[in-house]
């Protein structure tokens, strides 16, 4: 079952536009030089964290809900559709950016990545 147009793997070889990718726990496994540039987040920083590390916090509950939701429906409600959500920057801040979530099954296993653009500057 795939629930994307793009591959998760063109997504993150994205060079100009900020992209990150985690597996179906809910880790980051991946995020590309224009996420790290755009965000502040070295890979050893947060590579094997949660998603929620950079998810405000008053959005952790319902990114938690939706995400148990998906995994256990397989039914889709936000993929490929633009979403405006703060991003938790490296040094604590937050940023408007628009997401765009993907998802891909293989093995049995799902993937996520999401390109997320700037919306404003850092606040």
């Amino acid at each position: 079952m795939k629930n994307t147009t793009k591959k998760i793997s063109d997504i993150i070889s994205q060079e100009d536009i900020p992209a990150i990718m985690a597996d179906e726990e809910g880790i980051i496994t991946q995020i590309n030089d224009a996420f790290h540039k755009a965000y502040g987040w070295k890979r050893p920083q947060i590579l094997g964290k949660p998603l929620i590390t950079i998810i405000p916090k008053e959005l952790h509950t319902a990114h938690d809900i939706g995400f148990s939701r998906f995994l256990n429906t397989e039914r889709p409600t936000l993929l490929g559709k633009p979403l405006v959500l703060s991003v938790v920057l490296a040094n604590g801040g937050n940023l408007a950016s628009e997401h765009v979530i993907y998802a891909e099954k293989k093995h049995g296993k799902w993937t996520f990545a999401a390109t997320i653009q700037p919306l404003e500057h850092e606040e």
